[in-house]
């Protein structure tokens, strides 16, 4: 079994010096992960790509550091009987995220938004990193877009390097995922500094497994390969020294000259077959830990499940025996959604851009590319009409609708959600919308009160004089209890 440091702000590739023996400013907490230098793909093989002298080329270990620890959040040592890999658990009920949701945004603005690689490899990340940490078909972590009502939220941004602040510090935090950071890999190094975890290297026990070598270390970069205090970090109490964890450097990490090893593994402690530094998969105890901090765990307690090769389940909508809660994002299926006979036209699943320039979504809202899927009203062929389309039956009682829409184009009419309750001759109007909206997904959240089974109706109406007024809905979530 093997371990990770935990908890603390990450800029890939530095552990800030007086992180160790004095506070620092909220400002300077983070770690960065990542560097000028692209870092090869190495997701497909164990082998070091390039040969001795390059190693992985990790971008977490060639900038100017890529981690903040948590004594620069709680102040001095004195102040902070903490622990050792991973913050001590009397902290985590503040310090990491509750019920493991963590809300994430894209920066839209040009000069600091992800390049499309990069926020399709994002989005990739986050979905390998919900599965894996699921455990017995049970959710560890729900790593999610941004609804108005969070508070705490990350924020996708390229800046200069890779870099992350580590574990939940409140409003919205950033992750720069600059030039060089567009592996997954890394992007999931990334977020996992944000659920709270140091490098791996920065055990209060590592130096019975590695060997530091001081004198091939860049100079000013020392810092990077310092232990962290035991009374910052929890390490032998989840598990050993995991030399396969994703958190762990390479032998070459920020090293002076090419082909010059930094981190020497000691004799007959490297396990065979374990390439130390790799970012293609989460080791057994990464996702150990992960569930150990967030309180997950299967049937007998257990926190580990071969999740290797499973294939990410995309959700799956929930018919009203199975309790009164749905979820569609589209991804595979229209989450039997049906066209609102009463109506003209019917909705379309679809992905990428609609058939019409200059209207519709461009990509979807759950993935954010153009693989993506949602549900979407056509304008084309349909001047002057009314198109519908109605979810599954629900139970009555109390719900909160949460969905995403999309409204853009010079041509675009109205936009309703209506309540449709049996029994009811008439519907209640729960939302109506009018005109563009702009190129981007609008988020709505909504209660109701329903006293028979219902269904929710969404319905766009076309303007009679254009093609350019199609309307889109994506991740669409009825679930128990009003909104908050």
């Amino acid at each position: 079994m093997q371990s990770h440091t935990l908890l603390t702000t990450i800029i890939l590739g530095t552990l800030i010096s007086q992180g160790f023996t004095k506070p620092m400013s909220l400002d300077n907490s983070r770690t960065d992960d990542s560097s000028s230098t692209e870092e090869e793909d190495n997701t497909n093989s164990i082998e070091e790509e390039d040969g001795p002298d390059d190693g992985l080329g990790n971008p977490d270990e060639r900038g100017d550091g890529d981690m903040r620890g948590w004594e620069d959040l709680m102040g001095p040592p004195d102040d902070n009987p903490m622990f050792r890999n991973v913050i001590n658990r009397k902290y985590w009920g503040t310090y990491l995220w509750t019920d493991g949701i963590v809300p994430y945004e894209f920066q839209e603005d040009k000069y600091l938004a992800v390049d499309e690689l990069t926020r399709n490899l994002t989005l990739e990340a986050i979905e390998w990193l919900n599965d894996q940490s699921a455990i017995f078909g049970k959710a560890c972590l729900q790593i999610r877009p941004k609804t108005p009502s969070d508070v705490d939220f990350i924020r996708f941004e390229s800046r200069s390097g890779c870099f992350a602040d580590v574990a939940k510090r409140g409003r919205g935090q950033i992750v720069s995922l600059g030039p060089g950071c567009a592996k997954k890999g890394v992007i999931a190094h990334e977020i996992l500094h944000v659920l709270g975890f140091y490098h791996e290297q920065s055990r209060t026990d590592r130096d019975e497994y590695i060997s530091v070598q001081w004198d091939n270390v860049k100079d000013g970069q020392n810092e990077n390969f310092l232990i962290r205090q035991p009374i910052y970090i929890t390490d032998k109490d989840i598990t050993d020294y995991d030399f396969d964890s994703i958190m762990h450097y390479s032998a070459y990490a920020f090293n002076k000259e090419s082909g010059l090893k930094t981190i020497i593994p000691k004799d007959n402690k490297l396990p065979k077959g374990i390439l130390m530094g790799q970012r293609t998969h989460f080791s057994e105890n990464d996702l150990k830990e992960i569930r150990e901090m967030y309180g997950c765990t299967g049937p007998n307690g257990e926190t580990y499940e071969d999740n290797s090769k499973r294939k990410p389940k995309t959700p799956k909508t929930k018919s009203e025996d199975e309790g009164a809660f749905l979820f569609c994002d589209f991804e595979s299926s229209s989450c039997k959604f049906s066209k609102d006979t009463s109506l003209d036209f019917g909705w379309t699943r679809s992905s990428g851009n609609t058939n019409t320039e200059d209207t519709g979504p461009s990509r979807d809202h759950t993935k954010g590319n153009k693989r993506g899927y949602y549900y979407y009203a056509e304008a084309t062929g349909h001047a002057a009409q009314v198109g519908g389309t109605l979810s599954p039956k629900i139970p009555p009682g109390t719900y909160c609708l949460d969905f995403w829409f999309h409204m853009y184009g010079s041509q675009v009419g109205d936009f309703k959600v209506f309540l449709v309750e049996q029994g009811k001759k008439d519907r209640t109007k729960l939302l109506r919308t009018s005109g563009n909206q702009g190129d981007d997904w609008k988020n709505e959240q909504i209660s109701i009160d329903a006293e028979n089974k219902f269904q929710v109706a969404f319905v766009a109406a076309m303007k009679k004089n254009g093609d350019k007024g199609d309307v889109a809905i994506d991740d669409i979530r009825i679930t128990s209890g009003s909104c908050q």
